[in-house]
């Protein structure tokens, strides 16, 4: 039979050896102890493996926030943009007034001159 360990206060089993295991060493027999240290490399590969998705995850996710920060950026600008476009539209269309407002006064100047000059001629 396969060695296992059984915990007598949570009543639990398990095939490895718990990390605060303070029992006597078991004697292991030869298929065991190759059982034992194949499960420790295929650990060693598991933890290193997930360190190598852990650390494309975080560069991932840094790549996420740099992106997300230039967004922002972007929409800042953007709102900054809408609100100049909004001012030029409105100077535009003050401008536009002023210079309708100016050719009407223009245009009752050179009817006042006209009638001026005809009145004198």
């Amino acid at each position: 039979g396969r060695l296992f360990f059984f915990n007598t206060e949570s009543r639990t089993s398990q095939w490895t050896r718990p990390k605060d295991y303070d029992g006597e060493e078991p004697e292991l027999t030869e298929a065991e102890r190759r059982a034992q240290e194949a499960d420790m490399i295929v650990d060693e590969e598991t933890r290193k493996r997930k360190e190598r998705e852990a650390a494309v995850v975080q560069a991932y996710l840094k790549e996420v926030e740099e992106h997300e920060s230039r967004m922002r950026d972007m929409e800042t600008k953007s709102d900054s943009l809408t609100t100049s476009i909004a001012q030029l539209q409105a100077e535009a269309d003050r401008l536009r007034a002023l210079a309708q407002k100016n050719a009407d006064e223009r245009d009752v100047l050179e009817n006042q001159r006209d009638e001026f000059i005809g009145a004198s001629a």
